[in-house]
């Protein structure tokens, strides 16, 4: 669906915004907005962090720097051990980012 489609629930053009179908819509395409973006992100720093991505924080200590932080998603990298750790991700974002970031290499 575009966002200037008539909604299918309450028939309007455009940015309803009141019905459940088009704020679920507007909800999913942040969310594929999102992840394309975090997958630039993955791809432009690939070479200093090729050693891994966590969906969790370390608990050793490793130093880590922030390389983008926008819509509740973080992503910071450890030039030190070359991997990625994210966090704000859903559990469908995860399985599409760990793919993406594999077939990287």
């Amino acid at each position: 669906m575009e966002i200037e489609d008539e909604c299918q629930e309450c028939k309007k053009i455009g940015k309803c915004g009141a019905c459940p179908f088009m704020l679920n819509w507007v909800k999913e395409h942040r969310k594929m907005n999102d992840i394309s973006e975090v997958e630039k992100i993955i791809k432009e720093y690939y070479n200093e962090a090729s050693c891994g991505l966590f969906f969790n924080r370390n608990n050793v200590g490793d130093k880590m720097i922030n390389i983008y932080n926008k819509n509740g998603i973080q992503i910071d990298i450890c030039y030190d051990y070359r991997y990625f750790e994210i966090f704000g991700l859903d559990s469908l974002q995860k399985t599409e980012l760990t793919k993406f970031y594999e077939n990287l290499k």
